[in-house]
C-alpha cells in the first residue's frame, strides 16, 4: 500500500478558515520544510502548543501495515508520536515546535496534541528514504507482571521506591490499554513508572501490579545500500548518545575498538560497516544459554555467549564504528504462551530510521516451537518477528531519589537500567521478587 495522495476538483475545496477549531486549541499554521526523509529536522509554526512540552507530542503518519491490517480505530491511535527516547524534540514554545521526523513516518497527515486538544492536520511529504520499511503480521497479547515484597524488618518512618519498567510503545508495539495496581509515585519518566511504598509494616507483604493489552507487528526492512547517507549528523543528541560508551556498553575498551577497526577496515557506508560486523559475530561466536564467561570483553575471548552477550558485544562494536545503536530487553514468546528474558538489538540510518538486529536467533538460539524462518543469518539482519516483547530501547532513565538513600540494581533484568530500588529510613531488610512476564492470553 503507497502512500496517500490528495486528488480533488478545485473548484470543490471548501475555504480554509485560519485558527484553530476551538479556543485554546493547537493550531499550526506552517511547516518548514514542508517534506523530507526521516531524521529531517522540521519547524512547526502556530498557536497554543503551550509553553513548553508537558504532555504534548508531534503526530506523524505511521508506515503502512502489510496485507491491510489496520490499526484500532481512533483520533491518535492511527499514528505515531515523536519520541524522546530517540531525542526527536529540540524545542517546544507556545508559538513555534522544533522535531526531527520520526522513524516509521511515512507521507500523510501530521498534527500536535496537548492538554487543551487536538490541532489541524497538516499534510507533510516524507521522501528520499534509503529503503523501505513495512509492519506485518499483527499478534494481540494480554500480560502481566510486578513485583513482589515481604518478609520486611521495618520501625516507623521508612520507604522503598521500585523503579518499574512499563512497555515499550513505538512503531511495532501500539494499541496499548494497562492496569496498574496501585497508582505510581510518579509516571513522568520516560518508559518507567516510580513507585513509592511508604512506612512498610514489620511482617508486611506488598504487590506491585501491571496488566497490559497491545498489539505487535512484526518489522521488515529493505533498504539499498548505495542511497545510505554515509555521514550523520554528529550535532543530533541521538548520534552523541548512541555512539557513546556506558555502564552496560564498552564500546570504549580497546579490544572493542580493535576489532571495530580491523572488521571494518576503510568501509564508510554505516549500512555496510553494521553487515560485516553482524557476519563477524556469527562467525566468530557460538551461542550457549549457559556461557562459561559472565562479562561481555571475556565472552569475546571464549568466543561464546548468551543472548545478552552477543546483543551488547554487537551493540558495542557498531558504537566503536560510529554507528549509532541501542540494546534492546525484553522477552520471547514461544510454545503455549511461555516466556523466556531475551535481548537484541537496532542500529540507526540516516534517511531512514533504525534497523533490527537479532545475532542470537541468527547464529541458532532455539526456544520450544519459536517459529523457524529460512536463512536466521539474513533474516535478523533487518527484520523482527512480532513474538518480541519490548520493555526497553537503550537504557532507561533512573536517578537516586534522596541523599540517604540505599540503592540496588538487579543484573540481566528484562530492561535495561542502572537503579531499581531504593531503601531509605528505618527499613532494616526486606525480601523482593521481581516477577517475569506472564502471558495471560495472545491472539
Amino acid at each position: 500500500k503507497s502512500n496517500g495522495v490528495l486528488f480533488t476538483n478545485r473548484q470543490h475545496i471548501p475555504i480554509i478558515l485560519e485558527g484553530p477549531a476551538e479556543p485554546g486549541q493547537p493550531y499550526i499554521q506552517e511547516i518548514t520544510p514542508s517534506g523530507g526523509s526521516v531524521g529531517t529536522l522540521i519547524t512547526l509554526e502556530g498557536m497554543n502548543f503551550g509553553l513548553e512540552r508537558g504532555t504534548g507530542s508531534v503526530y506523524f503518519t505511521p508506515i503502512p501495515v502489510a496485507n491491510d491490517v489496520r490499526r484500532s480505530e481512533g483520533t491518535l491511535q492511527n499514528y505515531i508520536a515523536a519520541r524522546e527516547c530517540d531525542y526527536d524534540y529540540i524545542s517546544w514554545s507556545d508559538t513555534e515546535i522544533k522535531v526531527y521526523v520520526p522513524d516509521g513516518s511515512t507521507s500523510g497527515n501530521l498534527l500536535v496534541a496537548n492538554d487543551r486538544g487536538v490541532s489541524n492536520s497538516v499534510y507533510f511529504e516524507v521522501s528520499e528514504q534509503a529503503g523501505i520499511k513495512l509492519l506485518n503480521n499483527r499478534r494481540g497479547y494480554q500480560i502481566q507482571y510486578g513485583v513482589q515484597v515481604f518478609n520486611v524488618r521495618s520501625q516507623p518512618e521508612n520507604s522503598l521506591f521500585l523503579w518499574v519498567p512499563e512497555l515499550c510503545e513505538g512503531l511495532e508495539q501500539t494499541n496499548t490499554e494497562m492496569i496498574r495496581e496501585p497508582e505510581p509515585y510518579w509516571d513522568t519518566f520516560p518508559n518507567i513508572l516510580v513507585y513509592r511504598l511508604n512506612n512498610l509494616a514489620d511482617a508486611g507483604r506488598y504487590t506491585v501490579s501491571h496488566t497490559y493489552w497491545f498489539d505487535r507487528y512484526g518489522v521488515e526492512t529493505k533498504i539499498n545500500s548505495g542511497k545510505v547517507e554515509i555521514e550523520y549528523d554528529e550535532s543530533r543528541k541521538l548520534y552523541t548518545v548512541f555512539t557513546s560508551p556506558d555502564q552496560f556498553i564498552p564500546s570504549d575498551d580497546p579490544v572493542i575498538q580493535d576489532i571495530s577497526r580491523s572488521v571494518t577496515g576503510r568501509e564508510r557506508n554505516p549500512y555496510l560497516k553494521a553487515k560485516s560486523l553482524f557476519s563477524y559475530m556469527l562467525r566468530r561466536y557460538s551461542y550457549n544459554t549457559s556461557p562459561q564467561v559472565d562479562g561481555v570483553i571475556e565472552s569475546i575471548e571464549a568466543r561464546e555467549g548468551n543472548s545478552y552477550q552477543y546483543a551488547v558485544v554487537l551493540c558495542a562494536l557498531l558504537r566503536s564504528a560510529g554507528v549509532p545503536s541501542r540494546p534492546m530487553a525484553g522477552y520471547l514468546v514461544y510454545d503455549n504462551k511461555r516466556t523466556v528474558r531475551h535481548y537484541w538489538l537496532e542500529f540507526y540510518l540516516e534517511n531512514f530510521g533504525w534497523v533490527p538486529l537479532d545475532p542470537a536467533l541468527a547464529d541458532g538460539a532455539r526456544f520450544g516451537n519459536f517459529p523457524d524462518v529460512e536463512a536466521p543469518e539474513e533474516y535478523y539482519f533487518g527484520n523482527m518477528d512480532n513474538q518480541h516483547v519490548i520493555f526497553s530501547r537503550g537504557i532507561l532513565p533512573t536517578t537516586k531519589i534522596t541523599p540517604q538513600g540505599v540503592v540496588f540494581g538487579k543484573a540481566r533484568m528484562y530492561s535495561f537500567q542502572g537503579i531499581h530500588e531504593e531503601s531509605t529510613g528505618n527499613l532494616e531488610s526486606y525480601t523482593s521478587i521481581w516477577q517475569d512476564m506472564s502471558v495471560i492470553n495472545w491472539w
